[in-house]
Formats: structure tokens, sequence, C-alpha cells
């Protein structure tokens, strides 16, 4: 065992697993990957945190800081090239690991820490690319795939920098040549619109983009490989400029929007009424029996279990006194979801 470092006994089950894992070597590249950046992690937290606060306090919106209008008024600079695996690179995968719905429910409700390092739980976001990178770096850099990584969740230039930090650690630790690592980062919180041009710049040498075409179903792959290829000329967007962009919003959007407008009891643009609680719920009872009828009609009881799943999470997430702060974590935590997936 590594000084400092505590690590929780596997389930029975999966003991093989976990040695595999779990090796001296690796459990030692970890301590010293966590030892190194836990504060570091701690102090962009805090940093997010005070952002919240004084937005909330003071009401003030965000802006573009006048400390870095250099970056953002400089068009000289550009990131480093991707490497040639990149420049092919229509559509992403997201999230397909299989779902073993009762081991992930099991999970969640045990009392297991998991690995400490001085007598902290460790970073979530550093074990996982820790484990990855350790037992895989290499053999992925050897075949010209990576590692490649995407960033989510980044709200500042602050975080970015971190990340770089990280990335030079790791291959000057694992002997990877620099700038060997790639990453993209995912734009979803709205700060980071702010500092797009910052966090490229943190990310110099190993920026890959920002945003990605992902897609979370496998037969949704081929339609949108051909449709990005109706649409563009060559493999890849690298020669589109800032200029040329067009931005759309997604449908993970809808949930904050909606509570900002009822919030904020903005009115409707057609017919002037505002955007109260009452009127979302007419909205939706009024979706359900004049838009969905056919699907309540024609499909099965899981399907129509499911729907009612999303409406009520839907209602309650737009009526809270305050909106989540990740949509995914409030899932993951939150007794309808959970009932839903445990049937």
């Amino acid at each position: 065992m590594i000084p400092g470092v505590e690590l929780e006994d596997p389930p029975r089950d999966l003991k093989f697993e976990h040695q595999t894992l779990f090796t001296t070597d690796c459990i030692q590249f970890l301590a010293e990957l966590i030892t190194t950046f836990d504060c570091k992690v701690e102090k962009v937290l805090l940093q997010r945190a005070a952002t919240k606060i004084h937005l909330d306090v003071s009401g003030d919106l965000p802006e573009f800081s006048s400390l870095t209008s250099h970056i953002r008024d400089d068009k000289e600079w550009k990131i480093l090239p991707v490497p040639e695996r990149l420049q092919n690179r229509h559509v992403d995968v997201g999230d397909l690991a299989p779902c073993d719905t009762e081991r992930f429910l099991k999970a969640l409700k045990s009392d297991a820490q998991g690995i400490q390092v001085q007598g902290k739980e460790v970073p979530g976001a550093l074990f996982d690319y820790g484990l990855l990178v350790y037992h895989n770096g290499k053999l992925l850099f050897e075949n010209k795939s990576g590692p490649f990584f995407y960033l989510s969740k980044i709200e500042s230039h602050h975080e970015a920098r971190l990340w770089n930090d990280i990335f030079a650690w790791t291959e000057e630790k694992l002997g990877l040549r620099r700038g060997s690592i790639k990453a993209t980062v995912l734009i979803e919180n709205v700060l980071a619109t702010f500092e797009m041009d910052e966090i490229l710049l943190k990310l110099l040498e190993i920026k890959a983009g920002i945003d990605g075409f992902l897609v979370y179903d496998l037969e949704l792959i081929k339609p949108l490989q051909e449709l990005f290829l109706q649409h563009t000329n060559g493999k890849n967007q690298l020669d589109v400029l800032r200029e040329d962009v067009s931005v759309t919003r997604t449908e993970l959007l809808t949930m904050p929007s909606v509570w900002q407008w009822v919030r904020h009891q903005v009115t409707l643009e057609d017919d002037s009424r505002m955007v109260t609680r009452g009127l979302i719920r007419d909205l939706v009872e009024e979706g359900i029996r004049v838009k969905l009828v056919d699907f309540l009609q024609s499909n099965t009881t899981k399907d129509k279990e499911r729907l009612n799943t999303a409406i009520s999470i839907f209602l309650e997430v737009v009526q809270k006194r305050d909106f989540p702060e990740f949509i995914t974590t409030y899932l993951n935590l939150e007794h309808t979801f959970l009932a839903s997936t445990a049937e």
C-alpha cells in the first residue's frame, strides 16, 4: 500500500478487474497526480462559488473582461495544429457504455468512499482521468489515437489553465511528447461563453477545438455522417472562421430557459401572456392532449411511463426556486428519475 493512500476493497465479483486496474505503479501515479493538483482543484471550485455568489448578490450580468481584451483583439495567434487522427471528425460518439441499472443504483446507495489520498476523497475528474491515461496514454499515443479528451463543465480560463498544467505534468510523467494530449472543451456554461478566446489560449498546445457533434444513439451515426457531407466540403471545418459561425441552442437549454422566463416573469412575443408556473403546466397538458395523443396510443406502457417521468422532471425543475447546477447530477440524485430506472 502506498503511504497516505486508502483504497476501498472491491466488490466480490470485481476482484480481478480491481487488481488489473489498481496496480502498485498505478496507485503511485494517482497519488502523485492528486497530491500535486488537489489544492488547485479546490481553489478553482472556490472561485466558481465566489463568482456565482457575486452575480447572485450584486445582480450583475456576466461580461467580457477588460483585463483580457488583448487576447480577444489579437487576430494573429492560433492553437497548434491538431494531429491527423482529429482532422476527420464529423461525429463523436457520446456516453454509450453498457448500462447495468441494478449495479448503478447499488453503487449510488453504497457508503463506500472509493479512494482517499491524505485523508480526503479524491476529485472524481482527476481519478477518472488518471486511471485512464496511466493505463492507455502511451498505447493511444503509439497508435496515433490520442490521448484525446473532452473537458466538460469548464466555466473559466482559470480552469482551462489548470487542465493545461495537468496535461503537461502527465506528459512529463509518462514520457509523452509535449502537446501529445489533446482536448475539446464543451461550452456548457454561460460564463465560459465570455472566455472562449482565453480558454483557447490557455490550452494553446493541447487544444482540439470547442464543442463537437455528439450522438448518444449508434443508429444516428450514419444519417448524421451523411448530413455532414451534404452540407460541408472536406473532412473538417477547421477553416470556418468565427465570423462565419452560427450557433444554435440545444434541447438541453430548454429547461434553464423556461426556468429563467418564469423567474423573471417575461411575456410571450405572440400574445403577451406572462410566463408563469401555471402557464407552463397548462402548455404541458395541452401538448400531451394535442400533440402526443398518437404517441400515447401507439407506444408501450414502458414508453408512456418514461414520457410521464420526463414530464414530471421537466415540471419539477422549471418550477424550482434554484435551478440545479448540473442537470445530470440532479437526475442521478432525484427520486423520480431513480425510481423510473429501477423498474
